[in-house]
This record gives structure tokens, C-alpha cells and sequence, in this order.
């Protein structure tokens, strides 16, 4: 209602009626708004009253706000006086209420209900000018019959609701149906019975598993919801890791929907990627006087450290990156551990087909990477080089532990069986590490991203496990299992000595002599001959005929067809008749070499400091020094420095999809995504089908981009415009400014929690001291017989603050603290 102005809500066409209480029967209700108070008058109401049905003869009332119509609660409305009486009340109310009284209803002055009642038709008051009052025309009948069919639709609807949908729920979830008591008892068997069915079913004895539930809550923030409690959530996470189980099949045994424990496992598993400040041992080098007879020749050792493939599920399209050199589909995973089998250091999520020198440089780069200080080194295999921080064996000797039937004869072979005897500790490590948990042997239909955080966590539960279990339950079935690992395919199960075997092994070993010593010479006159150089134009030829091969079905998901080096070499023969180019060893090498380009292309794209790519002139460009100095662990990067590669963009269309780039890869501290488990059709054919092909979505980033040329197989190629590839750059850049940001704050908040549960623990240890103390300090005391000495303990010691207070009182005060402890029990 707008200021100085009020509403009138006009009673016309019906009677009053006095038949208990006195109300107004039948007729319509008009609402006139926003009446201006200051034209008021008695002749305005009755102009009002007019334009609903009002006639000579007729008379008005008013209602008094408050009051009902048979108790003094409505006055006749006659003249200006009347009508200034009625709007004393305007500011009391809303509206003012106006009834007219008809003269046909009248019977000798008295409110009685008229025989019959006319109805006014509706429309009258709708053709009203609305620029004078805005009307509003119900009928009260009609309001009560919409009234009633509006409750009737409210009924229906809600019986609708907790009835029939309840009904078809209970049709669809019937095959859901969970048994709480089967749930609990399931619980109880092996969380609280029995030590032996924990560590069958969850790998970790019973005090062991309610640590791990406290570490957790304490620091990895996870709690209890309205229907499952962290223990149940810990339960079943450690029960999919140990077994390999799918959400599937662990409905029947925690009689939990299949969304819940999905949900569950990945909050459990975001808590525990937290925890890896507290759970990574930190190194320790080998002391001087260390006694150990396998670790006391390294000193300043910090451990050994070994990389290993672990299975993993990928979509189609990306198995060629993750086809290792064993032709399996896997993760390389750089584990480092401590000489008590601890790890101190994880990166996973590496394609398997990268090189183990590769994942090594990409942690060392990492901020939360691996740490070697100044003379401290770790022990390497013969993958690695024998460089500052990492010592390797002797190439060419007698190195593994089967080996060493017979002692050794020089210092290598000597230095070798010392080395090989304490690196050995990182490969049961891993042996243990697959041996605890299942779901490290097979690889899981969860997404790559949380197959990476699962093995972090799996690492991390490994050193758990071992720091506070006395004796590890799984180490004494290792040697079997890394013995089956090692010897899984087997046909003679014994041997014996045979003359004829010996025989023909003589014959053999003379028959590969001789050809050694006659083909050595030869080698040394051919091996300069067999070296060509290769012209622009061959190197040319060669990449176009890579480039055709792509799409004409030579291309599979392990590379190339077998036989394809033949093919390029009859190829080249049409095309360069004089060439003379064969496929081993020319093709061989000049594709190995393009390939090795490319990788530290790529590599130079991703990580290069201090020099980049110039994509406008096809080079390597920036400081010379730093460069070289890179490249010195890289063969035959030199060569690329300010020299053009023209062949660049195609070569990313031959092979960049197939090479490694760690995108993947993460390490302690880094972001993870976690996303639900998929279906079996999800990482294969159904991975494949997109709408723009899988070459353009590479990080070869084109300067010449062509959206209307096709291939020779007719495959219409599209290219990343380079405004969309700057941008997306850019965006990419704060993102991970954002989120370096976000793990910095976090680092410094789990540094604090870190210090105040080690504060704790030092603080509980001090005290459980005190109370081991407490008798031999109140025996001191000569004044007190033994009861009182006795009574005094059982009064300090279960009270953590009075005992402490104690040991803190000076001693010429605690007689006088014993006494007043024995007066406040009386």
C-alpha cells in the first residue's frame, strides 16, 4: 500500500444473517487499492459502492478493525462524519472492510437473510477503469470449491509419495536389501576378535589398525558420518587394497550400497595422500661405526632405490605409453628405502614405457622431490650411471645374489657382491609391498589418476605397517613369492647330469667361437662402411614414408607392424633408386635417432631452463652453456643446439603419442582427482571414438596450423590454432600458481599439526616415565609406612596433571603434597 492512500475491501451482493452470530451471507468481495485519504468523502464511498451494485435505497456499514460483526464491531456509514470516523482506523489495519446492505433484503430494519440471493455477474467488475482502482472478484463459493479441489490434489499427491513411490522403490532396490546385524558381526570379527583374522582381512593387527584409524582422524581430517563410522570406512579401504576387490563384491560382506563404498574408499584414500609427511621415513646416511655387515662398507649411504612396473588399466588410446619393455601394460613407479625396508621416497604414475634414468631426473626436478645431499648416495642398479649421489655396480661382472655359487676373483666381482647384498633391500621392499596388497598385482578399474594415488597410499601403509606391528606377518612368505616372480614360467621341473647334453653344449660353444673370431674382423673392416650419413632428401623421404605409414593401418598400439623396417627400405628404393639404404642397419639406426630426438625435444619443451624451443624457427635456442651442460647426460643432444629440425611436426604426428611425458606422474604432496571406479568397456573401444583426432590433442605444438588438409588416408586432420594453445597455457599456469599456492598453506598447516602430535606423543611418553617412576620417588621418603606409600601411588598415578605437578613440586615440598593427598582422600 502506498503512503497516504488505503484499501477499501467492498461486501456486496449478499445479506446479513443472525443466526447465532450476525455475518454477511453469499454476495461478492471488490478490493479498491491505493485510495488517496484525502479525497475521502462519504460521497466517494458511495460512488465506490455504485460501481458494484449500489442503489438508491441501499445502506452502508463499516466493520471496526478488531472486533466482530455482533459485538459492537460494525457502525453505519451515513455521512462525511461517519466516513472520518472509519478512517480513524486506516492506520490499524491493511484495509478497511465496507458491507452494503440491499434494500430488497430488507425486512422491517432488521439483519435477516434475504429468501433468495442474486449473484452479480463477475464481469462487471473486470471492465472497471483500472486506472482508478484495481478490482479483485471472487466469489466466496467459488473460493471454497477451489479450495477443496486444491486439497484434494495436496492429498492425492502426498498418498501419491509415501505410498506408490515408496512401492516402486522398494520393486527396484529389493536386490539391495542389507542386513545391519550381518554388518556388525562382520565388523566384529575382525576389528575386535581376533588378531589373526585382522591381519588376514586388513593386513595389520588389531592395535595397529585403531592407530590408523586415530592418524586419520587427527590429522587427515576424516570423520564419522550419520551412518558409517571412520573404523567401517578404514575397513573397507584397507579390504580393496589387500584383495583387489571391486565395490561390487563388497556389498554382500558390509552390506554397504556400491556408491557408498566407492565414496568411502576415495575419502579414506584423500586422507592418507595427507599423511605422507608423518608416514615417509626420513633418511638417515650409515654412521661410521655402523655394524651391519651388509651396510657397514657404504657409508653416508641413505639406502638403495630401484624402479618397478606395477599393472595398471588404461584406455586404449593410451596403452602405447604404457607398454613397458617387458610388453606389459604398467606404471614405472622410482621407490626409495631406507636399510630397515622402510620407503623414504615414492613418484608413480610414470607410462611404463619410459626409462628409469627419465622418472629419476623428473623427481630429482620435482619441489617435493627426491632430496640427495652433498656426500650422501644412494645404491643403483646397472640402469642407472654411476654419478654424483648414486652408486652403481660394475657393468660386465657377476652382480645378482644367485650368481655367487663360486667367491670372487677380482675387487669387482668382490664390490659387487657387497653392493648387490645391500641394494637388495629395495627389491623386497617392492617384493613385500606386492605381496601385502593385491591391488599392486593386478591393475584396477579405477581411473589412472587414482591408480597413482593408490599405490602412493599403498607405500604409505607399508611403512605404517612396519613401524608399529613388532615383526612384519608377511616377511616370511617374501622369498617364496619373489621366488615365483622371478621363476614364473617353468617346463623341466629337475635336472640331471647327461653326457649327450654335455656334448652338444661343447659342440655348440665351439660352433660360437668360431664364428665370433671369424666375424670379428670383419665387423672392425665393415663397421665404418656400414655408418652412413644421411642427406637432407633421404631424411626427408624417410619421415614422409613414416608419415604415410600412420594411416595406412602399419600403426598399431605397440608401434609398428612387424616388418615395417622392410617395407620403408623397399619404399626408399622406389623413391631414391641410388640410395642404397637398407633396412638393418641404416633404417634401424636413423629411426632410433629421430625418435631420441624428439623425446629431448619434448623434454626441452616441458622442463628446459635457462634455453626453450623456437617453434617459428624449428630450434633450440638460448644459452649455450646451460644447454651443454644439460645435454651431457642426454647422447647426441649436443647436436640440436641453434641447427634447424625441419622434420619436427610431422615426426610429433609419427610418434609423440607413443612417447612418455609423466603428465600423470605424481609424488609425495602432489593434487590428486579421485574419481569413481569405471567399467571394464571404458578403458577399451569405447576410448577411441572421438571427434577430433588423437594427434592434435599432443603438446606439438604447430606454428602453421591447417584445418582443411587431408591426409592420405583421407582422415581430415585438425591442428591447435596457437591463440587457443597461449591460452590454454596461460590458464594452465595460473592454475598451477593457484595450486602451488594452496599446497604451500597446506604444508605449513600439516607442519603445525605434525609438531603438535609429536608434541603430544613426547609429552604422554614423559608422563607414562613419571608413573613407572613414581614408586621408587615416594619409597624416598622414610616418614610414610607402606600403606600410605601405596595409596598415595593409586591416588598420583591414574591422574596425568597431579603427577606431573608432583614431579615438578621440589623435594623439600613433597612430604607436605604426599600428606595433603592422603587428607583429601579421608
Amino acid at each position: 500500500m502506498a503512503p497516504g492512500s488505503i484499501n477499501i475491501l467492498m461486501h456486496h451482493g449478499g445479506a446479513f444473517s443472525q443466526q447465532g452470530a450476525l455475518t454477511y451471507d453469499g454476495g461478492d468481495v471488490t478490493l479498491f487499492r491505493n485510495i488517496d485519504k484525502d479525497i475521502m468523502s462519504y460521497f466517494h464511498v458511495v460512488e465506490l459502492a455504485k460501481s458494484v451494485g449500489f442503489k438508491d435505497g441501499d445502506t452502508l456499514f463499516y466493520a471496526l478493525p478488531g472486533h466482530s460483526l455482533d459485538n459492537g464491531g460494525i457502525d453505519h456509514l451515513k455521512d462525511d462524519a461517519s466516513v472520518s470516523n472509519m478512517m480513524k482506523f486506516a492506520n490499524q489495519t491493511s484495509f478497511l472492510e465496507v458491507y452494503i446492505r440491499h434494500n430488497e433484503h430488507d425486512d422491517g430494519g432488521s439483519y435477516t437473510v434475504a429468501a433468495d440471493t442474486t449473484q452479480q455477474d463477475t464481469t462487471e467488475n473486470l471492465v472497471l477503469d483500472p486506472t482508478k482502482k484495481d478490482v479483485l472478484v471472487l466469489s466466496q463459493q467459488m473460493r471454497q470449491h477451489r479450495k477443496k479441489l486444491v486439497m484434494a490434489f495436496h492429498i492425492g499427491y502426498l498418498y501419491w509419495m509415501f505410498y506408490i513411490r515408496k512401492q516402486q522403490l522398494r520393486m527396484i532396490r529389493e536386490p539391495c536389501r542389507f542386513d545391519p546385524a550381518s554388518r556388525i558381526k562382520n565388523l566384529n570379527d575382525m576389528i575386535y576378535e581376533s588378531d589373526i583374522e585382522c591381519v588376514e582381512q586388513l593386513r595389520m593387527d588389531r592395535r595397529c589398525f585403531w592407530n590408523l584409524c586415530s592418524l586419520l582422524r587427527d590429522m587427515g581430517g576424516l570423520r564419522d558420518t550419520r551412518n558409517v563410522k571412520v573404523e567401517e570406512m578404514v575397513a573397507m579401504f584397507l579390504h580393496i587394497l589387500a584383495y583387489d576387490e571391486k565395490s561390487r563384491s563388497m556389498k554382500k560382506d558390509y552390506q554397504r550400497s556400491q556408491e557408498t563404498i566407492s565414496r568411502h574408499f576415495n575419502n579414506v584414500l584423500q586422507a592418507m595422500l595427507k599423511l605422507w609427511r608423518v608416514l615417509l621415513k626420513s633418511p638417515q646416511p650409515i654412521s661410521e661405526n655402523c655394524k651391519d655387515e651388509r651396510w657397514k662398507w657404504f657409508k653416508n649411504c641413505l639406502g638403495a632405490l630401484d624402479g618397478t612396473y606395477i599393472t595398471v588399466r588404461v584406455p586404449a588410446v593410451d596403452k602405447p605409453r604404457y607398454r613397458s619393455r617387458k610388453n606389459q601394460i604398467a606404471t614405472n613407479v622410482l621407490c626409495a628405502c631406507a636399510p630397515d625396508m622402510q620407503f623414504t621416497y615414492v613418484l608413480a604414475g610414470w607410462e611404463g614405457s619410459a626409462a628409469d634414468a627419465r622418472v629419476l631426473r623428473d623427481a630429482l626436478a620435482r619441489p617435493n622431490g627426491l632430496r640427495v645431499p652433498r656426500g650422501c648416495y644412494y645404491l643403483v642398479d646397472a640402469g642407472y650411471k654411476n654419478c654424483d649421489g648414486f652408486l652403481a655396480p660394475y657393468r660386465g661382472q657377476r652382480y645378482h645374489l644367485k650368481e655367487w655359487s663360486n667367491p670372487p676373483t677380482r675387487k669387482e666381482e668382490l664390490f659387487n657382491m657387497k653392493h648387490s647384498s645391500a641394494r637388495n633391500t629395495v627389491e623386497r621392499s617392492i617384493g613385500l609391498l606386492k605381496l601385502r596388497w593385491g591391488v599392486m598385482r593386478n591393475g584396477s578399474y579405477y581411473p589412472t589418476d587414482t591408480q597413482t594415488a593408490i599405490i602412493l597410499a599403498c607405500c604409505y601403509l607399508h611403512n605404517f605397517i612396519r613401524q608399529q606391528m613388532t615383526s612384519d606377518p608377511l616377511e616370511p612368505q617374501l622369498d617364496a613369492f619373489l621366488e615365483n616372480q622371478g621363476n614364473n614360467i617353468g617346463v623341466i621341473d629337475r635336472t640331471e647330469s647327461s653326457a649327450e647334453w654335455t656334448e652338444f653344449r661343447d659342440a655348440l660353444a665351439t660352433r660360437m667361437w668360431n664364428s665370433w673370431i671369424g666375424r670379428r674382423t670383419k665387423t672392425k673392416l665393415n663397421k665404418r662402411r656400414d655408418k652412413r650419413m644421411w642427406t637432407a632428401e633421404e631424411e626427408k623421404t624417410l619421415i614422409d614414408i613414416l608419415y604415410e605409414m600412420n594411416d595406412s593401418g602399419w600403426k598399431v598400439d605397440t608401434g609398428h607392424k612387424s616388418g615395417y623396417f622392410v617395407h620403408i627400405e623397399k619404399e626408399l628404393a622406389k623413391r631414391l633408386p641410388n640410395s642404397h639404404i637398407k633396412a638393418d642397419p641404416h633404417i634401424q639406426s636413423k629411426v632410433k635417432t629421430l625418435k631420441k630426438l624428439l623425446s629431448y625435444i619434448l623434454d626441452i619443451q616441458q622442463y628446459g631452463s635457462g634455453f626453450g624451443w623456437d617453434d617459428a624457427r624449428k630450434m633450440v635456442v638460448g644459452s649455450q652453456q646451460e644447454f651443454m651442460d644439460w645435454a651431457k647426460s642426454r647422447p647426441g643432444a649436443s647436436s640440436l643446439y641453434m641447427k634447424p629440425f625441419v622434420n619436427y611436426e610431422k615426426l610429433c604426428e609419427i610418434y609423440a603419442e607413443d612417447l612418455a611425458k609423466g603428465g600423470k606422474a605424481k609424488g609425495p604432496g602432489d593434487p590428486f582427482e579421485l574419481h569413481e571406479e569405471q567399467s571394464p568397456e571404458s578403458l577399451t573401444e569405447g576410448t577411441q571414438h572421438t571427434d577430433i583426432d588423437s594427434h592434435s590433442q599432443q603438446p606439438c605444438y604447430r606454428s602453421n596450423p591447417s584445418g582443411g588438409t587431408k591426409s592420405a588416408g583421407g582422415r581430415k586432420r585438425v591442428f591447435a590454432e596457437d591463440d587457443v594453445v597461449a591460452k590454454e597455457l596461460s590458464n594452465m599456469t595460473k592454475s598451477l600458481k593457484i595450486l602451488v599456492e594452496a599446497e604451500t598453506a597446506n604444508a605449513s598447516a600439516m607442519n603445525a599439526i605434525q609438531a603438535a602430535y609429536a608434541k603430544k606423543l613426547e609429552a604422554q611418553k614423559q608422563t607414562d616415565e613419571r608413573r613407572e617412576q613414581l614408586f621408587n620417588v615416594l619409597s624416598k621418603f622414610t616418614e610414610f609406612n607402606h600403606d600410605q606409600i601405596a595409596k598415595a601411588a593409586l591416588i598420583i598415578g591414574p591422574d596425568a596433571a597431579r603427577l606431573n605437578l608432583f614431579f615438578t613440586t621440589p623435594d623439600d615440598f613433597k612430604p607436605a603434597f604426599i600428606r595433603q593427598v592422603l587428607e583429601s582422600a579421608k
